[in-house]
């Protein structure tokens, strides 16, 4: 998946990699990627809320 963002990055990447050398493989080649001049790599590692509604009321509580 790809975002455009505002902000600090112009554009996130979520990527799922079967493991760590899988994920250097798929940002080497994002990196081959024209017009690709920066990446920064972010590794989640749990899952905590997979639920919208839940992650918003955990963040800004009763609206």
């Amino acid at each position: 998946m790809a975002y455009i963002t505002a902000g600090k990055y112009n554009i996130f990447c979520k990527i799922r990699a079967r493991d760590t050398t899988h994920a250097k493989e798929i940002i080497f080649e994002m990196d081959d990627i024209d017009g690709v001049s920066r990446t920064e790599t972010m590794i989640s590692l749990e899952e905590s809320i997979n639920d919208k509604k839940r992650l918003m009321h955990s963040i800004f509580g009763e609206l």
